[in-house]
């Protein structure tokens, strides 16, 4: 039962990350896959550690795709488009 359920959250804590750089939400997922490599590496003693560790990631992708972390300093978000300068010859660059 409990390889059921590693796999099950695991398998949806993957696909959380992957919805979430498709979706342009690049620092979520690198918390997101980060948090699920740490789990995976601290918790390799024992198998309900792991699977603990596991939900526990699972808790915190689902809780960082509910509320998105805002940045202060203005970082990570989409630029404005900026307008592109057509070139207009001068009259005397024309003439010359």
């Amino acid at each position: 039962m409990e390889y059921i359920l590693l796999g099950l959250v695991v398998a949806f804590n993957i696909v959380l990350v992957i919805w979430k750089f498709r979706h342009h939400r690049f620092f979520d997922g690198i918390v997101d896959a980060g948090a699920l490599v740490l789990v995976g590496s601290v918790f390799t003693g024992g198998f309900a550690a792991l699977t603990m560790g596991a939900i526990g990631s699972a808790v915190v992708s689902l809780y960082l795709l509910i509320f998105p972390p805002m940045f202060s300093f203005g970082g990570f978000k989409p630029k404005k488009k900026v307008k592109k300068y057509t070139f207009k010859p001068r009259i005397t660059e024309i003439l010359w």
